[in-house]
């Protein structure tokens, strides 16, 4: 047999040759041993046996010696493979070690998972038919992450410029005031502002137009280059656009509510608070502001709905495909509730708060049905081609339309009337045409006040009244004080807002001014005002009186002396009274001598319009919450 060759560090195979190398090994020495015994035992008479026994070397004790050096050479290649077998038995891991293997210690290198090693239900989870819980990390979520924007309020914080909402290679057209199509220059989107407020816009060029908008997005004005760094927003502005060089940083530019340029800020955005819970986002994972606020009447968001889904019928949890279809978002509920929808091709699933499936309606009983008792959210799904004109409200009956809308907390366009100290109080406005209901106003000071504050108007304006009859012995237009007796004997707040329509005859000498203690009622102003107030108090001494003046009108700037003299007048006599007077004259906010203002205000020179009763309307109602 031939010795076999030992190449590498022991493996199995090597093994197996070494260990056959010492039987060869042992059965040879084992052989030599016996020649040699029987040499001795026949004293060399057998010539050929000892010829064999040397194999070769002259002498048989040569041959030992020979023998003995490889078994030698044989030990110490053994000792130096065990040292080597040992040292790689020491680096592998222990089969303790290998229970014990993290997720950390495995080489994402050296190879990837795919769906093959996944389970089906694994599988529809990702689908997203299923629940599948998704957890960010803290403050990973920021405004270019979130896909569900109506998530998203319209409250920024300081710099309200957001660079990811531009269209490129646009510009504002000054015809159609819409962006066209212009090289190298970005249009913004319309950004909300609040009307008749300084801001300022910083730009590392200020090469750009900016153009204010109404509520209803009808362009207004436009101002250009330097004239845009810092401005005044028109009257009536909601919105402003701008276009600029494409080349000014878009990261630098800041538009803010200040009167001042401040360091720059990133544009920020609140995220609205109320719809947090519905996508199970912990709000500590959101790194930008949280804005609560209240869902108004119509509890569906179309922005939010899944097409070509609808939930399965017939008692199954969960949805299906299906063509002209959506399914809502997550709809908060309260328990054992009236709830309507406005259309009848709907299907509901009611679900608890760990997301478990209760029951369900279709048809006629989901247009009108009261949640069960351990209910938490819903989901209903209906026709794609209604989906502009459905509503979901907690009502017993359906009422008309309304798009879906969050109102923050820190704003309400109409405040909570029940709980507001003039609730169910009974006014009497008396006044002139800018009091009485016409056509020159849709709403005026006194409505918007009313929507307000839930107070009881009782209107006796008159157009063309004043304290003064209009003329001496012209009563085709009552004075103010001839209707004193036509008021409510039960109202609790008398206010008389008038002047106005006694300016001319005092400017051209048909009445006196008058002096304090004047008492006739048609022989001066003071003495007017002296009558009128008199008589108010006279019938109701108990009750809040209290006094308007007039405001500035765009006519009357030539007789500016005259009117500080009927303010004046009005001061004293009311004081002289006790009564309060709210001087709108000279702190009303009706700029009368501004062309602008006039045009967009006060068209006709004498009447207010919706925008100046706005501005009036803060006024006189902090001055009624006040007496």
């Amino acid at each position: 047999m031939a010795r076999k060759e030992i190449n590498a560090i022991f493996n199995d195979n090597e093994l197996n040759k070494m260990n056959y190398n010492y039987i060869e090994l042992f059965d040879t020495a084992t052989k030599i041993n016996k020649t040699i015994n029987d040499l001795v035992l026949e004293s060399g008479e057998s010539n050929m046996e000892v010829v064999q026994a040397r194999a070769g070397e002259p002498t048989l004790d040569a041959r030992l010696n020979k023998t003995d050096q490889e078994i030698q050479v044989i030990d110490g290649k053994v000792d130096e493979n065990y040292d080597r077998l040992s040292s790689s038995l020491a680096e592998k891991a222990t089969r303790t070690e290998l229970n014990n293997i993290g997720v950390n210690q495995i080489s994402k290198d050296k190879g990837k998972f795919d769906q093959t090693y996944m389970s089906e239900e694994f599988l529809q989870q990702m689908a997203g038919n299923t629940p599948i819980n998704s957890i960010p990390a803290y403050d990973s979520i920021d405004e270019g992450k979130v896909t569900f924007k109506p998530v998203l309020s319209d409250e920024t914080g300081k710099n309200l410029f957001n660079k990811r909402n531009v269209e490129f290679d646009k510009k504002l057209d000054d015809i159609t005031k819409q962006p066209i199509v212009n090289a190298d220059t970005y249009v913004t989107n319309y950004i909300s502002i609040k009307p008749n407020t300084y801001y300022v816009l910083t730009l590392e060029q200020l090469a750009v137009s900016l153009f204010f908008y109404d509520g209803a997005k009808n362009y207004i004005s436009k101002v250009d280059n330097a004239e845009a760094g810092e401005f005044t927003t028109p009257i009536n502005a909601r919105f402003i656009r701008f276009s600029a060089i494409t080349e000014t940083s878009l990261v630098t530019t800041q538009l803010e509510q200040n009167t001042i340029r401040t360091n720059q800020e990133p544009y920020t955005p609140m995220i609205n608070g109320n719809l947090v819970s519905d996508y199970s986002i912990n709000k500590e994972k959101i790194n930008f502001p949280i804005v609560t606020g209240e869902v108004g009447k119509n509890l569906f968001d179309k922005s939010r709905v899944v097409y070509n889904k609808r939930c399965i019928k017939g008692g199954v949890a969960g949805f299906e495909t299906s063509k002209d279809v959506f399914l809502s978002h997550p709809i908060k509920i309260d328990i054992n509730s009236n709830y309507v929808i406005n259309d009848s091709a709907i299907t509901i699933q009611f679900y608890d708060i760990n997301g478990d499936f209760i029951s369900w309606l279709t048809g006629a009983d989901a247009e009108s049905f009261i949640t069960p008792s351990t209910a938490d959210h819903l989901y209903f799904s209906g026709l794609t081609s209604r989906i502009d004109t459905i509503q979901m409200e907690k009502n017993q009956t359906s009422t008309a339309y309304e798009p879906y809308k969050v109102i923050p907390s820190w704003y309400k366009e109409v405040e909570d009337s029940t709980k507001h100290k003039l609730n169910g109080l009974k006014w009497i406005v008396e006044g002139d045409s800018n009091s009485e209901y016409n056509g020159t106003a849709v709403n005026k000071y006194h409505d918007t006040i009313a929507q307000r504050t839930g107070i009881i108007v009782e209107n006796h304006a008159q157009s063309g009244s004043g304290y003064l009859p209009y003329n001496p012995g012209d009563y085709t237009r009552q004075p103010m004080y001839e209707r004193i007796p036509d008021y409510s004997v039960d109202a609790d707040i008398i206010t008389a807002l008038g002047g106005g329509n006694n300016v001319s005859d005092l400017y051209n000498g048909v009445y006196p001014l008058g002096t304090l203690g004047d008492t006739d009622p048609n022989g001066s102003f003071y003495g007017a005002l002296d009558n009128y107030f008199k008589l108010v108090i006279a019938k109701y001494p108990t009750k809040k009186i209290a006094a308007l003046s007039q405001f500035k009108r765009g006519n009357h700037e030539a007789k500016e002396d005259l009117l500080q003299n009927m303010v004046r007048a009005l001061k004293e006599v009311c004081g002289y009274h006790g009564i309060p007077v709210l001087d709108l004259y000279n702190g009303g906010n009706i700029h009368a001598h501004n062309a602008d203002f006039v045009a967009q205000v006060m068209p006709d020179n004498v009447h207010i319009n919706d925008i100046g009763h706005d501005l009036i309307a803060d006024k006189i109602q902090t001055f009624l919450e006040s007496l």
